[in-house]
């Protein structure tokens, strides 16, 4: 689990602080929010008590992963994984399972995707808040758990 929050976590840290600032900085500027220099706007982005741009803020005030959306989600994805490997491998390992051609499953897995889209996409949009984005959950961790299964069948179980 470490090496995990490790792989993600520095990317998406280092992404935050110094890849999305100037992105937002530049946003902000475009859009005549702001009349500062980079730096003095770097030292209130990373503030989480900052007043600038309020109407802005996230609960760790301007702050954001932006485009890095996916780091937080596919670590949540990864605990769960690790926390329910056990349970997992023993329901991947039924024989019933492994007898269902790769075409159905696939196509399984489309349908679910479809259903996802047409239940979740309308009644709760993409929002990239890892707490509230039940759409985005819905069809990423179905794409995850996919990948997972495929990849334990071709393993034999060890991951």
């Amino acid at each position: 689990m470490q090496l995990k929050s490790q792989r993600l976590f520095i990317p998406l840290l280092f992404g935050m602080f110094v890849i999305v600032s100037p992105q937002v900085y530049i946003e902000a500027l475009s859009q005549n929010l702001i009349e500062t220099d980079f730096w003095s706007f770097w030292i209130e982005y990373i503030n989480p008590t900052t007043f600038l741009l309020s109407e802005h803020h996230s609960v760790i005030g301007l702050l954001t992963w932006n485009h890095l959306w996916f780091l937080p989600y596919l670590w949540v994805y990864c605990i769960f994984v690790i926390i329910f490997r056990r349970p997992l491998t023993i329901f991947l390992a039924t024989t019933w399972l492994k007898r269902i051609p790769l075409v159905l499953m696939i196509f399984i897995c489309m349908c679910t995707l479809i259903t996802i889209w047409w239940l979740l996409g309308a009644a709760h949009p993409s929002t990239h808040d890892l707490i509230n984005d039940w759409y985005n959950h819905g069809k990423y961790f179905l794409v995850f758990l996919t990948g997972y299964i495929f990849a334990i069948q071709k393993t034999g179980g060890k991951t």
